[in-house]
């Protein structure tokens, strides 16, 4: 691995990129964003939307909008191909959640304690739904009939998609920053957010060996378009509080399995091969059974904290590598097969500190630094 170009964006950049083809899209603290070429990091357009942006964009299943919450309570929807202001959607709290695309509407929550869902093509609100605290963790769709979203009030709440009626909600966690993730019956299909901004209902999240998607969300979550594969209903949700409790969640909300890290987690968990993979502040990345919530693999990568999100990469001899920053901002490649570490690899992308996840795309990683740039790697 390497570092082949930096691209400037004015002030730190703790979110990830979404990708489309050969063009990045990014935000940062300075209230820009911007539309950049994976492959030499020129800048396509640059829009100032006059608010500092923390989380990560998302894009429209057609990728003709970028989607995107600022500080200043609004979620905006920008041309892709040219970087035009096409709406605005107000909230009255800070947006820094991942905004979820399914079909024609986006959800998304905020600090004002309301969960929300828009039209996608005018921003024109849909439905509102008052939870019990802010929502950063990006929403989550089981389907196209569900929508989950978690709080920093400690609950799961699973609402109707079309109407907001709340169907359940799961209470007495602590606070939840990193996003829920949706297990299968096998456990071989991850699809969660821990940040999904363009979530084609069914479709896995796990990239595959040489066959890495036009679409990339932020966090290690793909949406492959030209897939068109079905999976019956998830086993349940997958739920990372931040004082280190890992639970499964039926789909009814009841508890099938919990255990405990040991250490705060901030990582959204992604599910591949059977195996549940999160970092931790401890700097450890761990990989849980998914079906019984059994440690398998526990390996520490440095001497950096773990709060980006991993990507998994599923080979084809069966095995995967799992992409994953620590916020020292080194980059770690881990090669896992048969349930053991065989090998790892890592890069300093930055002298300053990283919070963003690594994005994988094709034969490159994109990451955003404290050092205000966002960092293209080659893969060799």
């Amino acid at each position: 691995m390497r570092v082949t170009w930096r691209f400037p964006l004015g002030k730190c950049i703790d979110g990830s990129p979404v990708s489309r083809g050969h063009i990045a899209y990014i935000g940062s603290h300075s209230g820009l964003l911007a539309a950049v070429s994976t492959a030499n990091g020129h800048s396509y357009w640059t829009i100032d939307l006059g608010a500092r942006i923390e989380g990560s964009p998302a894009l429209s299943l057609d990728g003709s909008l970028v989607i995107i919450g600022t500080h200043d309570g609004h979620v905006y929807a920008i041309d892709a191909k040219n970087g035009a202001k096409k709406w605005a959607a107000r909230t009255n709290g800070i947006v820094k959640c991942t905004p979820l695309v399914v079909g024609d509407r986006v959800f998304f929550g905020a600090h004002d304690h309301v969960a929300r869902a828009v039209d996608v093509a005018t921003g024109e609100a849909t439905w509102m739904r008052v939870l019990d605290g802010a929502v950063v963790a990006a929403p989550r769709a089981i389907g196209r009939e569900k929508v989950v979203f978690a709080t920093l009030g400690g609950s799961v709440h699973v609402v109707d998609a079309a109407t907001g009626d709340l169907v359940w909600s799961r209470g007495g966690f602590k606070p939840i920053f990193a996003a829920v993730a949706l297990v299968w019956p096998r456990g071989e299909v991850q699809e969660i957010l821990g940040d999904s901004s363009t979530q084609e209902p069914g479709k896995p999240n796990v990239i595959h060996e040489l066959d890495l998607p036009d679409i990339q969300d932020p966090r290690g979550h793909v949406s492959h378009e030209s897939h068109d594969l079905s999976f019956s209903d998830p086993r349940g949700l997958l739920v990372p509080a931040v004082d280190g409790t890992l639970c499964l969640l039926s789909l009814s909300g009841d508890t099938i399995w919990r255990e405990r890290i040991g250490s705060t987690v901030y990582s959204s968990p992604v599910v591949c091969g059977g195996v549940a993979w999160l970092g931790a502040d401890d700097g450890v990345l761990r990989g849980y059974d998914a079906a019984s919530g059994r440690l398998v693999v526990e390996d520490r990568l440095g001497d950096g904290h773990i709060t980006a999100a991993p990507t998994c990469v599923m080979l084809e001899d069966g095995g995967s590598i799992i992409v994953i920053a620590s916020t020292d901002a080194v980059v770690h490649v881990v090669h896992v097969k048969d349930g053991k570490v065989e090998r790892k690899e890592s890069v300093r992308v930055d002298s300053k500190e990283s919070f963003s996840s690594p994005v994988v795309m094709r034969d490159m990683i994109l990451i955003g630094t404290r050092g205000d740039v966002l960092v293209g790697i080659q893969l060799e």
